[in-house]
């Protein structure tokens, strides 16, 4: 039967379908519709929780209170905005 109209999957469309696609858009390129790529060359700011998974030698720091300034700091108490970062090197 074809696979369209069973709604199953051969392998080959599930490795078409699933497997990691370099498209060579630099740092970021999005992988799927959820799924973001990041080819990491120094350092991004990542939102805490937000990684599924990675390769490669790469050190996470999680944020500093004053990383980015008692100003933000501040908006961030009073206004409830932000969100918990982390640093990604490698």
């Amino acid at each position: 039967m074809d696979s369209e109209i069973t709604g199953l999957y051969s392998i080959e469309d599930f490795i078409k379908n699933t497997g990691e696609k370099d498209l060579g858009q630099g740092v970021f390129e999005l992988e799927r519709d959820r799924l973001l790529e990041v080819n990491l060359n120094g350092m991004v700011w990542t939102k805490r929780g937000s990684m599924v998974a990675y390769t490669g030698d790469i050190r996470f720091i999680r944020e500093g209170v004053l990383e980015h300034g008692l100003g933000k700091l501040v908006k961030k108490s009073l206004t409830g905005e932000g969100v918990s970062l982390t640093k990604a090197e490698g």
